[in-house]
């Protein structure tokens, strides 16, 4: 209990010194209290630890970066981290994981980022805006206005229903594509076991 405390304090000092919102801070302080957990259960020496850590937050920076779907670029580049970490070719890499402490720390990258991976593109991602602006061509100037802009009301409302139900079926495919993509990893490291 004091080792989890004591890296807690040390990590909540590093995250104050960020400038995450307190919230995010609150997020973060999780993320890597867990892993730090993770690497003590496996007996990582501090190098692997701070490594394993640094890797991690490179590929949380690299998730939200963008508000956009990313998952297989975030475990590919996970996967190409791990690697460089894993194989003695100096000066591009060094033999600090062996295969077997590869594929734990990616299957707990699996089940703890990945499975967590919309929260934290929720969370982290900055929220994006859509604007739309619409001009009509071709209504009569002598026409009804109340009747046009009645007209013009329902059409937008139409539009904006036909867009909102795109929208979720595009997040709906990409959850789903997401738990495809975390089955099947998750059968690729059982099946290497």
């Amino acid at each position: 209990m004091n080792a989890v405390c004591f890296s807690s304090r040390i990590l909540c000092r590093a995250l104050l010194a960020s400038d995450a919102a307190q919230p995010k801070r609150r997020v973060l302080l999780e993320l890597y209290t867990n892993l730090v957990l993770f690497c003590k259960e496996q007996h990582f020496n501090r190098e692997q630890t701070s490594v394993l850590i640094s890797i991690i937050k490179t590929v949380h920076q690299f998730n939200t970066e963008t508000p956009l779907n990313n998952t297989d670029h975030c475990m590919t580049y996970c996967s190409e981290l791990l690697l460089c970490h894993s194989v003695r070719r100096p000066p591009f890499s060094t033999d600090l994981f062996s295969s077997e402490q590869v594929t734990q720390i990616l299957f707990y990258f699996i089940n703890t980022y990945m499975r967590h991976y919309f929260l934290y593109k929720c969370i982290f991602t900055p929220e994006v805006q859509l604007d739309i602006s619409l001009s009509y061509i071709g209504i009569l100037e002598n026409t009804n206005v109340e009747e046009t802009s009645q007209s013009v009301q329902k059409e937008v409302r139409d539009e904006v229903m036909c867009l909102t139900s795109q929208l979720q079926q595009r997040l709906q495919d990409s959850a789903d594509q997401l738990n495809d993509a975390i089955s099947k990893l998750e059968t690729n490291i059982k099946v290497k076991k």
